[in-house]
């Protein structure tokens, strides 16, 4: 895997220090976990000697103590991925990947107003090795074929969590891209407002955390066509949305940000548009796509009135007739 060379390098939030770097340390001893594993003296960490340091903390002998004196031979760490050795270096492929890899990722995260690295206090992004480890950990066997089977051009996306919506917009009309004006219609302001109240987001909030995972880049996946409440209620009820998320409004503007630093610089959705998931928790029995106001969505919607594309956000009767609607698929970790 590459080694990336940008500016942003991870580092731990102040106010809780210890935990934050005691939950990575964990994470890394993926790592170093088999025979094969790079030495954990020239292993490269943003903290340095000090996840070095925390990692020997948290090894614990692997033989008896009536027969540690007995034993001479090094600690070996026990891997903690249910991955096989190919499905860990189709991860490893997928976040090193030259143009849908960290890169895009990293880049469009900071190419705009969404998130300053040099911030002070501020939660650092993972950095690649550490992308690659918790996807290695956190994906299961069966997460891995389905982003096989069903998501058309697998890319690496970083999501910063607690920041509110109107970021992620801001995001996408300001940093080196061509200006586009994103528009969010009213029924759209309302719901994705009721989606960050819901989580507790404000307008101050800032990074907490961080999700990674693989989502659907593909311009103009394939077009699903019928009654919109019948083709939410189909994926709901598949075996894919088991294992696959949809991607929420706050990813979907992360995704579109990506599709406007690619080398045509159009939108994912020029001819349809992508059916969006809430990114609160529903009520039991209540659907993840569609609340009271109607469909979460976002695509071309009234692009015919633009002079030039421009990315929207717009709703949807859940009871009309859909000719162009796509399923843009997910699958994310927690950092």
């Amino acid at each position: 895997m590459p080694e990336y060379q940008g500016e942003e390098r991870r580092l731990v939030d102040p106010k809780r220090n210890k935990l934050s770097l005691e939950a990575h340390a964990a994470r890394a001893l993926n790592r170093f976990g088999g025979p094969d594993a790079e030495n954990l003296d020239t292993a490269e960490f943003t903290e340095g000697d000090e996840m070095r340091d925390k990692i020997r903390e948290l090894i614990s002998p692997a033989v008896e103590p009536d027969k540690a004196e007995r034993s001479a031979a090094p600690q070996i760490l026990t891997r903690t991925t249910s991955l096989d050795a190919q499905a860990r270096k189709y991860v490893e492929n997928l976040v090193g990947h030259a143009e849908y890899g960290y890169y895009l990722a990293h880049n469009e995260i900071t190419d705009g107003d969404l998130y300053d690295p040099e911030e002070e206090e501020v939660i650092k992004a993972p950095t690649i090795e550490e992308v690659a480890a918790i996807l290695q950990n956190g994906l299961t066997p069966e997460e891995v074929e389905a982003i096989k089977r069903h998501i058309k051009v697998p890319g690496l996306v970083m999501e910063p969590q607690n920041l509110p919506w109107r970021k992620f917009i801001a995001n996408l009309d300001t940093g080196t891209k061509n200006k586009k004006d994103t528009f969010v219609s009213d029924g759209r302001n309302q719901e994705f407002d009721r989606q960050d109240q819901a989580l507790e987001i404000q307008e101050t909030s800032r990074v907490t955390d961080w999700k990674v995972g693989i989502a659907e880049r593909k311009k103009e996946p394939d077009n699903k066509q019928g009654l919109l409440r019948d083709i939410v209620t189909n994926w709901e009820q598949s075996e894919e949305a088991r294992l696959l998320q949809l991607v929420t409004p706050k990813l979907y503007a992360i995704l579109q940000k990506g599709a406007l630093l690619s080398g045509d610089k159009k939108p994912l959705d020029k001819d349809g548009w992508s059916i969006l998931q809430r990114a609160d928790k529903p009520q039991e029995g209540r659907s993840r796509i569609i609340d009271l106001d109607g469909l979460v969505s976002g695509g071309n919607y009234g692009w015919n009135f633009w002079p030039e594309f421009r990315i929207g956000f717009s709703g949807y009767n859940p009871e009309s007739h859909c000719a162009h609607t796509q399923l843009r698929y997910a699958v994310m970790k927690n950092a």
